[in-house]
């Protein structure tokens, strides 16, 4: 520890703690403490004193952490209650100990608050807050890289210890070189002094123009970023699937030196269908970022590459030196933050307006994957349109930009850019590092079968979800099933109901995790599921459609599950429109080809590794107005037929509906003899046309209820009833006479009566004639 060190900073002030104090900052923060500490429990509780918690801004300004409020919190009754017990909480005498309570605590709150109350993460408003809490405790640097920084000077070690934990380290740093505090003034400026030290830590570099701050020692939470003239940046920096993960493990294999051979090598066990090139790109990129030196051909970590083996966050580490060293990096966050959302193709548009010499939107958007990654930004959706705004860490960085990075000198150079190696190198990636699929037990998912509001109302059997489960998890990259049979009996339900329960056993939405597809008679080629070029535009643009963003997300997010429903997928030939798809899951290291253009398009790739985390379920009808599917189809998935109508199941659901008891009642045993009649023929019902029935007889006043279930059948079944005399359509139809004379359905009567007598006389008979 650094104590003789304090103490000399300490005696540098002569008889004042600190130079150019601020005496009203320090006010402010004594009457809020003491305002904070004698609180009555039934005070503290109130919606008004938590809103005072949350908003002290007389001890700390937070800058870009203003934006992320949390007034939903002020009546929360958990988190007021986790806030009360920090309060009253009597702390260990073991430094370590007390730490890691405080960073629990906080982990725990934030997890509290977010989403719950707010999206975005109140990191430095909630750090604020335990300051005003626990001011023995804390500093006044409320954000990470100050307080990381701080830590560093006093020469303590994290211990494994987070955010808050590393002030309480070195709030006791303090008090072994400074004394005890003798009364709470001494919390005010021990805080301080840590802030006096950072200022000294970090003074202006002569490159970096930087925003105004508030003048004294009252905090702001605004980093202080430079940027290297525009000519001696580099246009653009690779990236491979996980490069930032990759590029941790490379600093980690260099702890205690390694040589370049050993490294690719490591590379190449940790992803062997990495490209050597790639391997060698990903390896280069750990020095230029100054995370690696090499002497003697020797690698080892520099002091940003040991901080972040010490656990400090990538985007601490790496954002300053992307600023500084990447030519757009700067431009796309501070673009994002003037416009607050911008689509992927506007922002690569924008960036590329710096650049002229980026002719594809390749770079730019090679960036935008890096700012992801780094946690700078979220991204809502796929392909062009996809939104990109700033997280509350980006908006953070982007406050510390120069004001001048985009006059017209700084953003011109007759440099090539180096665009076209880092597509081919991306190009020749086949795949990278893909995280666990975790895959819910079968049990899990009938769970939300059996609790489940809306999915108990589907007539199903455990049984078959049994299978359907097996079936999509037999063989992985060919998950795909057909669910063939009966108009009606919920093969779209089901697959829409597994998604569901699939996605709720993940923890997971399922809007954004499923897509249902109606496919046309007229596809004749993929276009219709994967989009296509439109050559007409300038430049040319992708007509995307909701399969091909389905997918794309699936490639992006290899750890979550992507479900395709194509509804009546047998309208058109398969074979036609879902070529590249029965390829592509054919094999472990298939590709999916979306376009025949070699460049991205739109910042569309031509192509994509098969997602094995995709899930496709097809509805098949099998009649005369579908084409039947090939071997070539059907070697690639499982078959179910869904032939069997259990009217029981059926009859109870429905009568749990409002008002629905008496009509299920009359109704049922006429559609149960029904369906029994007609389904030798194969011209039974499912359930859609009993719950159609049901709606339609229920429209009536009970009275009418009889005449109103005649009309019904008329309308819904009995026009399906059609073929030829060869078969058992003639007993179907003597048997449903039986039932419709017997339940007194006149007109039913009449035109079954009707339709026998001209297929005895032609051979054949159809509802219409």
């Amino acid at each position: 520890m650094q104590l003789a060190k304090i103490k000399e900073v300490k005696a540098s002030y002569n008889d004042a703690f600190l130079p150019n104090h601020d005496p009203g900052w320090e006010a402010s923060c004594l009457t809020d403490f003491a305002k904070i500490s004698s609180v009555t429990e039934q005070e503290f509780r109130t919606p008004e004193f938590q809103r005072f918690l949350w908003e002290l801004d007389d001890i700390a300004s937070i800058g870009p952490g203003n934006s992320v409020t949390v007034p939903g919190a002020y009546q929360d009754v958990e988190i007021v209650e986790v806030l009360w017990q920090l309060k009253q909480w009597i702390p260990s005498q073991d430094v370590i100990s007390r730490a890691s309570h405080l960073d629990a605590e906080y982990n725990r709150l934030i997890g509290l608050v977010s989403p719950r109350h707010n999206l975005r993460r109140p990191w430095a408003r909630l750090a604020r807050l335990f300051w005003g809490l626990r001011p023995e405790e804390m500093l006044c640097l409320v954000d990470s890289v100050r307080t990381n920084k701080f830590r560093v000077w006093l020469e303590q070690p994290t211990q494994g210890l987070g955010f808050i934990g590393q002030h309480v380290i070195s709030r006791q740093a303090l008090r072994e070189a400074l004394g005890p505090e003798a009364s709470p003034t001494d919390h005010v400026l021990y805080s301080q002094f840590s802030w006096h030290v950072w200022k000294q830590l970090n003074p202006k570099q002569p490159e970096a123009i930087t925003k105004p701050e508030v003048v004294g020692t009252k905090v702001t939470d605004t980093p202080q970023l430079a940027i290297l003239p525009a000519k001696v940046q580099r246009k653009g920096i690779s990236y491979v699937s996980n490069n930032l993960a990759l590029l941790l493990s490379i600093v980690r294999g260099a702890e205690n030196g390694n040589d370049r051979e050993s490294l690719l090598h490591q590379i190449a066990d940790e992803v062997p269908t990495l490209s050597s090139a790639s391997r060698v790109n990903v390896l280069s990129q750990a020095p230029s970022l100054g995370l690696l030196s090499v002497e003697g051909g020797t690698y080892r970590p520099t002091a940003a590459g040991k901080a972040l083996l010490e656990g400090e966050p990538p985007a601490d580490v790496l954002t300053p030196i992307m600023v500084r060293t990447v030519f757009g990096f700067a431009h796309i966050l501070d673009d994002l933050g003037y416009a607050g959302t911008l689509t992927r193709l506007e922002t690569s548009q924008k960036c590329r307006s710096y650049y002229p010499r980026w002719t594809t939107d390749f770079a730019p958007n090679q960036l935008i994957t890096w700012m992801r990654d780094l946690g700078l930004v979220e991204i809502k959706g796929v392909g062009k349109q996809a939104l990109i705004k700033l997280t509350e860490s980006g908006e953070y960085w982007r406050s510390g930009l120069p004001n001048e990075i985009k006059i017209p000198s700084l953003l011109l150079s007759n440099e090539l850019p180096d665009e076209k190696a880092l597509e081919e190198v991306a190009q020749e990636e086949a795949t990278s590092l893909v995280p666990d699929f975790v895959t819910p037990s079968v049990d899990a998912i009938l769970t939300r079968f059996h609790q489940d509001d809306r999915l108990k109302t589907l007539v199903f059997t455990d049984a078959q979800i049994r299978m359907l489960h097996a079936a999509l998890h037999s063989a992985q990259g060919k998950r795909f099933v057909l669910l063939a049979g009966l108009s009606g009996t919920g093969k779209t339900s089901i697959a829409r109901g597994y998604a569901q329960a699939y996605c709720e056993a993940r923890s997971l939405e399922m809007k954004a995790h499923y897509a249902q597809v109606a496919v046309w008679p007229d596809w004749t080629d993929p276009t219709g599921l994967l989009g296509f070029v439109n050559p007409l535009a300038n430049p040319p643009t992708f007509q995307e459609t909701p399969a091909l963003q389905l997918l794309l997300a699936a490639h992006t997010n290899p750890d979550k599950p992507y479900f395709l429903c194509l509804d009546e997928m047998n309208l058109a030939r398969v074979e036609h429109y879902f070529a590249p798809f029965l390829s592509a899951m054919e094999g472990g290291n298939g590709r999916l080809t979306i376009h025949a253009n070699r460049d991205a398009v739109d910042a569309i790739p031509s192509s994509i590794a098969w997602p094995g985390n995709l899930f496709v379920m097809g509805t098949v009808n099998m009649d005369e107005t579908t084409y039947p599917f090939s071997d070539k189809v059907l070697d690639r998935a499982f078959t179910f037929e869904f032939w069997d109508v259990d009217l029981e199941r059926w009859s109870q659901v429905a009568a749990a509906r409002e008002n629905a008891k008496t009509a299920v009642d009359l109704l049922q045993p006429v559609l149960k003899q029904l369906a029994e009649a007609l389904k030798p023929a194969r011209r039974h019902f499912g359930y859609r046309t009993c719950d159609e029935v049901l709606g339609f007889v229920m429209a009536y006043p009970e009275a009418e209820h009889e005449i109103a279930l005649d009309a019904a059948i008329l309308a819904k079944v009995l026009p399906k009833v059609r073929g030829d005399s060869g078969g058992e359509l003639p007993k179907a139809i003597d048997k449903a006479l039986e039932v419709t004379k017997a339940a007194n359905l006149m007109r039913c009567t009449d035109k079954l009566t009707q339709m026998r007598a001209t297929l005895q006389e032609m051979g054949a008979v159809r509802f219409w004639y």
